[in-house]
């Protein structure tokens, strides 16, 4: 009877410390966004900007390739937060943060985001300086925003919340993230 406690024992502590999620892990989720978030996008690329930018049109392909439950990997750190995270993102998308969860009120986070990428932007940059301005997250996800040559964008609602022990409903982050194709070129003027 002894061996077979022991092997019972043993079963269960493997099993139980395979079910036990990191402690820093994320919580991190992705669902496709409503019509509202890309009547938004497309308010922000052809509203009252002195450049010509077309309106894009939803590709349901690029909205299901955004669904996700995991977070994107955040090398150089061990135990990443969610701003991390989403910074990750806005590294190849257009991100803009809701204000509230559960709220989605995209028009407002998508003209936040456009004030915060168009204060990087005081002066049309000459030469280099697009190399700069998409240096800064803010001047980078306004570029891919207005990039002129996208055609189709697939928009989806992410949420991501600091693992146990440290999370409270306060820590979640709620925002839009939107994939355009054709992709933005980094380091480029994003309008001709």
């Amino acid at each position: 009877m002894g061996p077979t406690f022991k092997g019972a024992a043993v079963v269960c502590l493997v099993a139980l410390s395979g079910l036990q999620p990191a402690a820093g892990a994320l919580q991190y989720q992705v669902q496709v966004a409503d019509k509202d978030a890309y009547t938004s996008v497309n308010l922000a690329r052809v509203g009252q900007l002195s450049v010509r930018i077309g309106v894009l049109t939803e590709d349901s392909t690029l909205a299901d390739g955004l669904k996700t439950d995991s977070a994107p990997a955040v090398s150089e750190h061990p135990d990443p937060t969610c701003e991390q995270a989403i910074g990750e993102v806005k590294k190849t998308k257009f991100v803009a943060q809701l204000t509230e969860t559960g709220d989605q009120k995209y028009r407002q986070a998508v003209e936040k985001a456009l004030e915060d990428g168009l204060a990087e932007l005081p002066s049309y940059p000459e030469n280099d300086g697009w190399t700069t301005f998409w240096a800064k997250p803010a001047g980078a996800n306004l570029a891919r925003l207005l990039w002129s040559k996208s055609t189709k964008v697939g928009c989806g609602v992410g949420t991501c919340t600091p693992g146990e022990p440290a999370r409270t409903p306060e820590e979640t982050v709620t925002f839009l993230v939107c994939q355009m194709e054709p992709a933005a070129e980094a380091n480029t003027a994003p309008f001709e």
